[in-house]
């Protein structure tokens, strides 16, 4: 069973089109932000540091 992500951690899915996970995540201006990655561990990996630096701003 998939793990719930909190409010505001942003999603990641699979872009079929593109043959890559893609990961969006709120900035602290509100903006959605988006990176790409060849696995989906990859994407989370990146996400995590770039989402914690987001919640310290807040």
């Amino acid at each position: 069973m998939a793990t719930r992500r909190s409010n505001g951690e942003g999603t990641v899915r699979y872009a079929k089109t593109e043959g890559r996970f893609r990961a969006q995540y709120p900035d602290a201006n509100g903006h959605r932000r988006t990176i790409t990655g060849k696995t989906k561990r990859d994407v989370e990996k990146k996400v995590t540091p770039e989402f914690r630096l987001f919640k310290s701003l807040k």
